[in-house]
């Protein structure tokens, strides 16, 4: 920044100003912004545009607006994006911004607060995992909108507005990091209030089955608000929907769910303690168990394929259904193929899968006994 200030110091005096100046946002903010906020202290001063990444957003925003600097472009930079921007700093040199009709303070604030009804965006590619957000959403009171994955996520954020998000990590076409990027920085495009000291983003919640430490900072990293583990927990899905509304981020300590022992293949008294409703759970068991085969044959097809992205896929959502009633062995064993199968150890993974047949061997019959209801 010193060199850049130099320069234009230079083709200033020289009755040569620079129309426009576009500085890296880590590069405005070197030293504290000491080189910047004395270029921006002396008039008149170049109209200015940051380039920020989504990553750096929680972090750079709020100093950026301290020093003045007030148009703000998110990279990858698109050209119309890019175009936008400069007819603003151009137009607005002083930095006084308009709203548009997007009203971006809405999508965190809610006016009911807890207990309010959102319009959540439940984004989910699991029919079984679907129903089962959506009937306890729905009993809330909220209002649920269905994505199948990440880009109809995208879309559906084009097209309507909505306080909360509710994302899977793991889907086709489009994941959940990549989709809550691609929201971030249309969040940002679309508004162009970075000046604004009130500016608040559309909370969004991963799913996630892998709810360990290096999740949650992936999910944090990607421009996500907060976190709910797999199997889905009615207690814990409602207390991230409270922290959203009240504007907060998941806590550094937040809890692990810890996998209950049973004597039995499932435990089926946990889960009801995990969804507060007997027969929700019960119906969950019969979706599983109408999708059971497709769900085997997934798994089976890809491991003979040596298809490793769609291993993982299979072996992944299937251990999220089972983990939902504490199948524990099980789980473990559909763990154990997706994880032989990211290091493409493909013996590993044909022994677990081995291991696999023999567990559901006893979790199907206890199963179809809950679901019956007997």
């Amino acid at each position: 920044m010193t060199e850049a200030r130099a320069a234009a110091e230079q083709w200033r005096q020289a009755g040569f100003p620079f129309a426009l100046v576009v500085c890296d946002a880590a590069a405005a903010l070197a030293e504290d912004g000491a080189t910047l906020t004395e270029w921006l202290a002396k008039k008149p001063v170049e109209p200015m545009i940051s380039l920020i990444t989504v990553a750096g957003q929680r972090d750079q925003l709020p100093l950026l607006r301290a020093l003045g600097l007030s148009v703000y472009v998110v990279k990858p930079v698109a050209s119309e994006d890019m175009l936008d921007a400069v007819a603003l700093a151009v137009g607005n040199v002083s930095g006084a911004l308009q709203f548009d009709n997007f009203d971006v303070e809405a999508s965190l604030r809610v006016e009911n607060a807890v207990g309010g009804r959102l319009n959540i965006l439940l984004v989910e590619d699991n029919p079984v995992n679907q129903e089962l957000a959506q009937r306890l959403l729905e009993k809330a009171g909220h209002k649920v909108t269905l994505a199948s994955n990440g880009e109809e996520a995208v879309n559906c954020f084009e097209e309507a507005h909505f306080d909360v998000v509710l994302m899977d990590m793991q889907m086709p076409v489009m994941d959940g990091l990549e989709a809550t990027q691609a929201i971030r920085a249309r969040e940002l495009r679309r508004s162009w209030v970075a000046s604004a000291t009130d500016f608040h983003q559309l909370p969004i919640i991963a799913m996630t089955a892998n709810a360990m430490a290096g999740d949650r900072d992936r999910c944090l990293q990607a421009g996500m608000n907060d976190y709910v583990a797999k199997p889905i927990r009615q207690a814990e899905l409602f207390a991230a929907l409270d922290r959203a509304t009240r504007g907060e981020s998941a806590s550094v300590h937040a809890a692990v769910p810890v996998a209950r022992r049973s004597s039995g293949a499932i435990d089926a008294q946990a889960a009801i303690r995990d969804l507060g409703d007997a027969e929700l759970v019960r119906e969950m068991a019969r979706m599983l168990l109408a999708q059971w085969d497709s769900h085997v044959r997934a798994i089976v097809n890809a491991l003979s394929a040596r298809d490793e992205p769609s291993l993982c896929r299979a072996a992944h959502t299937f251990k999220g259904l089972l983990a939902m009633f504490h199948a524990e062995n099980a789980r473990r064993h559909a763990l154990a193929i997706e994880l032989a199968a990211k290091d493409g150890k493909w013996s590993e993974a044909t022994e677990a899968l081995a291991a696999l047949h023999l567990a559901l061997d006893l979790v199907r019959p206890e199963l179809e006994v809950f679901s019956a209801g007997t």
